[in-house]
C-alpha cells in the first residue's frame, strides 16, 4: 500500500490524496506538522532530502514532488483518464501542471503564508508589500484561468485531470486567504464543481478543521 506523507492543510497534500479518491487507490496518510518541524527530522530526511511535503512510499519506491505523484498514481489505473494518452492532450496537462508550479502557487501561496500561515506558525502580521504582491500576481495569473475556462468544464478535455487536481485546490484557501477572487466568474463555478467531486469531498473531509 502507498503511504503519503503530507501536511493535511495544504493544497499539494489535497491534491496528492484527491487524486487517489478519484482513483480508487488505497493509502496510508503520515500526516506531518511543520510547525513542529516533523518535516525537519533526520528519519523524513532519508526519504525526501529536500525535507519538503508531500512524499510518496510505495514498497521502497519513493517520489517527491506532488505533481510527479499524481503522474505516477494516475499512470496506475490510465483509464480512468487524469493522464490523457493522447499525446497532445498530455502535454497539455503537462503544461498546466508546470505551469501551476512555477506561477499560480507563487501568487497563492505568498498570499496564504502571509495571512494564514503566519498566523497558525506565530510568525507575526502580513507584510504589506507582500500581500501586495501576491495580490497582482493572482490577478494575473486568474485572469489566465479565466479566460481560458470561459465554455469549458475542465482545463484539458471534457472530464478532469491532473491539471484540474493541480490548480484548484489552492483556491481552498481563498476565503481564509482574502484572494480577490470577486472579479473572476469562471474560476469560482470551475472551483465549486470541482470541489463537489466525490474524490474531493472525501480529501475535504480528512483535513482538520
Amino acid at each position: 500500500m502507498m503511504k503519503l506523507y503530507v501536511f493535511l492543510r495544504s493544497p499539494r497534500a489535497f491534491n496528492v490524496m484527491a487524486v487517489a479518491n478519484h482513483l480508487g487507490l488505497d493509502y496510508e496518510i503520515e500526516g506531518l506538522n511543520p510547525a513542529k518541524g516533523e518535516h525537519l527530522t533526520p528519519q523524513y530526511a532519508a526519504i525526501n532530502p529536500n525535507k519538503r511535503i508531500p512524499t510518496l512510499v510505495e514498497d521502497g519506491f519513493i517520489v517527491w514532488e506532488a505533481n510527479a505523484i499524481t503522474q505516477y498514481m494516475a499512470s496506475k489505473k490510465p483509464e480512468a483518464g487524469l493522464l490523457p494518452a493522447d499525446l497532445r492532450q498530455r502535454a497539455d496537462v503537462a503544461r498546466w501542471q508546470f505551469w501551476s508550479a512555477s506561477s499560480w502557487e507563487n501568487a497563492c501561496g505568498l498570499m496564504a503564508f502571509e495571512r494564514v500561515v503566519k498566523k497558525l506558525l506565530g510568525l507575526g502580521d502580513p507584510d504589506p508589500a507582500r500581500v501586495k504582491e501576491g495580490e497582482e500576481l493572482f490577478h494575473k495569473y486568474a485572469q489566465v484561468l479565466n479566460d481560458h475556462l470561459k465554455g469549458r468544464a475542465c482545463l484539458v478535455g471534457d472530464r478532469p485531470t491532473l491539471a484540474d487536481f493541480a490548480i484548484a485546490p489552492w483556491l481552498n484557501f481563498a476565503e481564509l486567504g482574502s484572494f480577490p477572487v470577486a472579479p473572476y466568474g469562471e474560476l469560482k463555478r470551475w472551483h465549486a464543481a470541482f470541489m463537489a467531486l466525490p474524490a474531493c469531498q472525501k480529501a475535504l473531509s480528512a483535513v482538520p478543521r
